[in-house]
């Protein structure tokens, strides 16, 4: 199934992202296959927003303790690709913990 947030995934893994479809705001599904040098990967899921992930944590009674979005190095050996994901983020890493009560 290819929706209207397809251009996304294709985006984010064959070239340099640069437009958002639809908003930031509210959950929307995207789902694609990328091929690149005679691989394919599917990509699908959901987009959220962060407030929706943090209300998920606060419902199951954990609070954010630390949250990261790790920039990568380009030191020598990088790969030439990576310095486009210098400009936002790829991964969003988050810690959590039991709520005191």
């Amino acid at each position: 199934m290819k929706d209207t947030f397809a251009g996304l995934a294709t985006s984010l893994v064959a070239r340099e992202f640069s437009y958002c479809v639809g908003s930031y705001f509210g959950r929307q599904r995207f789902e694609d296959t990328v091929e690149r040098n005679g691989l394919s990967m599917h990509f699908a899921g959901w987009m959220q927003p962060l407030e929706n992930y943090a209300a998920a944590l606060e419902g199951a009674g954990l609070a954010i303790t630390s949250l990261r979005e790790p920039i990568p190095s380009l030191s020598s050996g990088a790969p030439a690709n990576m310095e486009r994901w210098t400009r936002w983020p790829m991964f969003l890493w988050l810690k959590a913990r039991p709520l005191a009560r």
